[in-house]
């Protein structure tokens, strides 16, 4: 175990999901994959994860 305090873990994971979403939206975008007419490219992003 790394003895890190879950606050920082779970601080950690949400900073790591956060930055991955941007990658991915700008792989998906320079691809012309998603967008507004297929509903976005993340719709559990907008199901209260922020």
């Amino acid at each position: 175990a790394l003895d890190a305090p879950l606050g920082t873990v779970m601080s950690r994971l949400h900073r790591g999901r956060k930055m991955l979403r941007v990658e991915l939206a700008g792989y998906a975008r320079e691809r012309g994959i998603g967008g507004a007419e297929a509903g976005g490219i993340l719709p559990a992003a907008s199901a209260g994860e922020s």
